[in-house]
């Protein structure tokens, strides 16, 4: 049973991922979606294909830790749209931007 509730977990994760080092002050300016687009998805260097309609929702969680920016989950159209994110992790670790996969509880036991 819990096997198969993971796999589904999962399944609803695909195109989900987490966001880390993205500035918090810049929210205040301006949506979080434009933050997103302008520092992450910008790098894939596409802007007709990736936009703010590209995300699907982004929010940030957890709480401040020393001088660490807080984790941002975001959600793209489809699990495609976000393997193309990951094609540009070295471009986006150069401007102190992490991405991962976003998981479940399980998995981040």
């Amino acid at each position: 049973m819990e096997t198969q509730f993971n796999l589904m977990e999962s399944e609803r994760l695909k195109p989900s991922l987490r966001i880390f080092g993205l500035d918090e002050n810049e929210s205040d300016i301006k949506p979080l979606e434009s933050v997103i687009v302008e520092n992450v998805i910008d790098v894939i260097g596409k802007p007709d294909l990736f936009n703010e309609n590209y995300l699907i929702s982004a929010l940030r969680v957890g709480e401040r830790k020393d001088e660490e920016p807080i984790m941002i989950l975001a959600k793209v159209r489809k699990s495609d749209d976000k393997f193309e994110i990951f094609k540009f992790r070295d471009a986006l670790r150069r401007k102190g931007i992490r991405v991962s996969n976003d998981l479940s509880f399980l998995q981040s036991k």
